[in-house]
Formats: C-alpha cells, structure tokens, sequence
C-alpha cells in the first residue's frame, strides 16, 4: 500500500471517528429510575399530605451508574386523585453514609456532605394522570459513593390529609424513612417502607468536549506522524 493511500486511510477513520462522537453526543436521550412500584393497594399522606419533615434513603445498587438527576416524581395510581397540600417546600438531596434501614431518628445525622438543594417553593393543586412530578436543580448522584438521600420540609399548610401517594410496606432492602409531624429535630423510623419513587434525568452522559478533542487529536497526530516519516523517506532516496 503507497504512502498516500495510508495518508488517506487514516484521515478518513480520524474523520470517521469525528462523526462517531458527534453522533452520540448527538443522540443522548433521558433516562429514569423507579424503585419500589408498582406499590400497594391505597396510599400514604407523607409528605405532601400530612408530616412537617421527612426523609427517604434509597439503596445504591438499584442505580446501575451515576446519573443526573432533574425531576423527580410520585404515582397516585392506587388511591383516588387527592391534591398536594398547598405549603412551601424545600426539597433535598445528598449521598448519605447511611444504610437502608439504618437512618438515624436525627434527621441532621442522615444528611450526607454534598448537600444540595433541589427545589424551594410553592406546590399545590390536584394530582392529574396518577403521577406528580418536581423539577428541580440538577444534583449529580453517583452510586458508588453511597446511598440517595432525600429530604423533604414543609413550611405552613395543614394536616389535610388531602394526597395519598403509592408506597411500599416490605420494600426488600430498596428504601426507608423518617418521618415528624412537627418541626422538631427527631422523627420516627419506617424501615423497608416508602414511597414509589421516579429518579429522571434530561439526558444521558455524554463525551465530554474533551474527549472528542482527544479523538480528534489523536487521529492528527497520526496523520502528521506518517508525512513526517514520508519526507525523511524522501530526503534518504
């Protein structure tokens, strides 16, 4: 095979692997996780129902790699609509040191070092579709570090009663949780019971604009390499 036709297959399979990382950047689609659907028959107020402060840690192994997390949902498939009960929420999420089943009844005991708050504001209204979803601040979860931890608290409304989410009672080691119906800094423990939750994300990973770089310059430098060791070729002849 002649010097050019080399040349030319490798700026061909450099530019063929431009193509191959544009393409799946292109390409990311979202992806979610649902632990503990579909649930049992009724449903459970906390925390959008009832309870001032709640906490649910969800096992690590049911996330098979790190994902972005961006909203967050709960069913009302098996009870009948009810309506968020209108207060101010602060919602959020960390990497906790504490197992499924082992929350300490001290809600600051729980809370893992990257903290990060997912969504402060209003909610209220009805449930529509048997699925209410939060949308929030992007918090990156990565699985390997430890358990998911979320943390939920009201400021105002009342004891309505009004939503009865999907839950779970003998979830298998998937989650618990802790739970007051006041503001007070202790609460009381549920294992192996919470709610069915969806973890979303807006799009899968993708290579980083490093790594297409990288690609890139690899295939250049082979490129410039081979003329390189053409012209020496040359000069010798």
């Amino acid at each position: 095979m002649t010097t050019v036709n080399v040349l030319k297959k490798l700026s061909m399979a450099t530019a063929g692997a431009a193509v191959i990382a544009l393409g799946i950047a292109g390409t990311a689609q979202a992806e979610s996780v649902v632990i503990g659907g579909p649930g049992e028959p009724g449903g459970d107020c906390a925390p959008f129902g009832c309870t001032l402060r709640y906490q649910q840690v969800y096992n690590a192994s049911l996330f098979s790699s790190p994902i972005q997390i961006d909203t967050i949902s709960f069913f009302n498939k098996n009870d009948s609509p009810g309506s968020i009960s209108n207060a101010n929420y602060t919602i959020n999420l960390s990497t906790t040191n504490k197992a499924v089943n082992g929350l300490s009844n001290i809600f600051a005991s729980n809370i893992g070092a990257n903290n990060q708050s997912f969504f402060v504001g209003s909610l209220s209204g009805a449930i529509s579709d048997g699925k209410f979803s939060i949308t929030g601040n992007s918090f990156l979860y990565d699985p390997s570090q430890g358990n998911l931890l979320l943390d939920v608290s009201k400021d105002g409304g009342s004891y309505d009663f009004s939503a009865f989410l999907d839950y779970n009672p003998s979830s298998n080691g998937s989650f618990s949780r802790l739970f007051s119906f006041d503001n007070s800094s202790s609460g009381n423990i549920h294992d192996n019971y919470g709610l069915v939750t969806e973890f979303s994300s807006a799009s899968k990973s993708v290579p980083e604009p490093a790594s297409l770089m990288g690609i890139l310059g690899l295939g250049a430098f082979g490129v410039t390499s081979l003329r390189k060791r053409k012209q020496v070729s040359a000069v010798k002849a």
